[in-house]
């Protein structure tokens, strides 16, 4: 049986086909948003790492500061475990400088980061381990074993002892000051007739106690991914020195106990020779710890 449209038939089919239409091109619109190159938060990441964190900490930093260079290797970044712990934000030490205002410092030429790119680096952080693409650079195909679904990551533990060696930078104020309050009491009797020995005493015994501790952290943070993966003539001679001077306080600790127990009228000399030598080995580990981590030329 033939079907023959006419004329008016067509003229009542086109409106019906024009709506149809109409109704679909929203549709297609959908789909093709859809395809489009959308940046993953990867990307997003990585850019955000480029504008604001590249500059101190980006490959091409001749002296990059913390001795941490690689902020936009995110594949790299996200397995070093001293800071960064798949899944786990809150306990990463780099998200740990950013959400505190540490990362960019106050003294960057970049501007903070917003809560919205803080949000955005907490995200990432949180969805590594979950998902392999959360470490596909920006602009590379996922490689074949990408494209599998992901395992779930084994728990990383960072040691107790890195943990606490992050204290370290805090722990060396006191033993400093303590130290050189020491040292200047024996000038001071050098010079004068002041009898300020108690006091050198006491600062002696208590930075005697202090710089072992100080000490002990820095050789902890040391040993964390962020420094062991590196070799830099200043963190040795920072790490040896400061066992130096922490060697020669409590030898000056000691021969002073050693010497008054011995006769009521100890001898000042080899006290004040070991304190005055501590000193300038306080003042040499310090200068080192400056350089190793913001530069040879952090005061220019």
């Amino acid at each position: 049986m033939k079907s023959v449209l006419t004329g008016t038939d067509m003229k009542r089919l086109l409106p019906i086909t024009m709506v149809v239409m109409a109704g679909l091109l929203p549709i297609s619109s959908v789909h093709a948003a859809g395809d489009a190159d959308v940046p993953s938060i990867t990307a997003r990441v990585l850019a955000l790492f480029e504008a604001k964190c590249a500059s101190c900490h980006g490959p091409d930093v001749q002296r990059p500061k913390g001795k941490f260079d690689y902020v936009t290797d995110l594949e790299r970044l996200a397995t070093t475990l001293d800071m960064i712990e798949p899944g786990r934000p809150d306990t990463s030490y780099l998200y740990e400088l950013i959400a505190d205002g540490e990362m960019p410092p106050d003294d960057s030429d970049v501007p903070p980061l917003t809560d919205e790119e803080k949000a955005l680096v907490r995200d990432w952080i949180a969805g590594l381990g979950a998902s392999a693409e959360a470490t596909v650079p920006s602009g590379e195909p996922p490689s074949p074993s990408m494209e599998k679904p992901a395992e779930a990551a084994p728990t990383k533990i960072v040691p107790w002892t890195v943990r606490l060696g992050r204290l370290h930078p805090a722990s060396v104020h006191l033993p400093i000051g303590l130290i050189f309050g020491a040292a200047l009491a024996e000038i001071l009797m050098m010079v004068s007739r002041a009898d300020l020995r108690a006091a050198s005493r006491f600062c002696l015994m208590v930075a005697a106690v202090t710089i072992v501790v100080s000490v002990v952290l820095g050789w902890w943070n040391a040993e964390g991914p962020t420094y062991a993966s590196r070799s830099s003539w200043e963190l040795f001679w920072h790490r040896w020195v400061g066992v130096a001077a922490s060697t020669t306080t409590v030898a000056a600790a000691a021969v002073d106990i050693w010497s008054r127990l011995r006769s009521d009228e100890p001898r000042d000399r080899p006290r004040r020779i070991l304190v005055l030598l501590s000193a300038v080995l306080v003042g040499v580990a310090g200068a080192l710890g400056g350089i190793n981590v913001y530069g040879l030329d952090h005061y220019s």
